[in-house]
């Protein structure tokens, strides 16, 4: 066994979902935001008023608590400055996390580590592809939501959003522009910076969609790993896995679930069933796109 190849192994979907002891989660990337604390604790504290619930008189559907449901909580966290635009995330401090997890795996004591990471084509989708209000969306609303990432550019990027989605409703460039923003954008900042220190670093992209809910979903947050694992036997409670085409799906389980094993056991995850999967470089951006056809593709940088 080559040296290099008795490192540690680093697979990591970002868009992981709570880790359950060691394996393919034991380091998690992600889009962390520098929040301490301190600052949390006065956050939560505005959200929630003194007994831990989000005061009434914010304009919601339905009761919870005092008045207000767990969608108006994770609505004003959204859209609060500190928090910032997903939900609450790693917090630093001076003992537990001195610095961002992400940091060690490019510059600390994870630098040496190989790492696979990738996201999947509609990470957002869970969030606003099955709730009316979200598929009721218009274009202005969309609009709005769009100046925060792109100001004056915003029209230009929703044009080119939905020219890139034919058919696409507001609802789909909300989910298209939110993917990108929380998964896709700081998945590639991550590869392009490992690679411009030359550390090891494989990108992917999960792409096959599931039927169910009537296709809405594309391919959602955390789709991947019954394909990662490949123990469909155990996602039997999980209907956003509902009507796949089986021999599609066990095929393509095959592929990945090969691809991490042969990554763990050596640090390369290409197999002989599959396209050859060449390192992440700022040259080609080599990321495999897996899908019902399988293919190294080149992505844009991340910007």
């Amino acid at each position: 066994m080559r040296a290099d190849h008795e490192r540690s192994r680093v697979g990591v979907p970002l868009d992981e979902c709570p880790p359950s002891g060691s394996g393919l989660h034991d380091v998690g990337v992600g889009e962390a935001r520098h929040v301490r604390f301190d600052e949390l604790h006065r956050v939560v504290h505005e959200v929630t008023g003194d007994h831990g619930t989000v005061p009434a008189g914010l304009d919601h559907d339905r009761d919870l608590a005092r008045g207000v449901p767990a969608s108006g909580f994770q609505a004003h966290t959204f859209a609060h400055p500190v928090v910032g635009p997903n939900e609450v995330d790693e917090v630093l401090d001076s003992g537990t996390a001195a610095r961002q997890p992400v940091d060690n795996l490019l510059d600390g004591p994870g630098a040496d580590i190989d790492v696979l990471i990738g996201w999947t084509g509609e990470e957002s989708a869970f969030t606003f592809a099955l709730g009316e209000t979200y598929a009721s969306a218009t274009k202005e609303q969309v609009l709005r939501r769009a100046r925060d990432s792109f100001g004056d550019g915003a029209a230009d990027a929703y044009a080119a959003y939905e020219a890139a989605r034919p058919g696409a409703r507001p609802v789909d460039v909300l989910i298209d522009l939110t993917t990108d923003e929380l998964f896709r954008k700081p998945t590639l900042a991550f590869a392009e910076s490992r690679a411009a220190r030359g550390r090891p670093v494989w990108a992917y992209e999960f792409a096959f969609p599931t039927p169910a809910h009537d296709g809405r979903l594309g391919a959602p947050h955390c789709l991947d790993l019954p394909f990662v694992f490949d123990n469909f036997d155990k996602w039997s409670h999980a209907p956003f896995l509902a009507g796949m085409d089986t021999r599609i799906r066990d095929g393509l389980a095959r592929t990945v679930h090969r691809a991490w094993i042969s990554f763990i056991r050596t640090g390369d995850p290409n197999h002989p069933t599959m396209p050859r999967w060449d390192r992440y470089d700022r040259q080609s951006r080599t990321t495999m796109r897996f899908d019902a056809v399988t293919a190294a593709v080149s992505h844009l940088a991340p910007n």
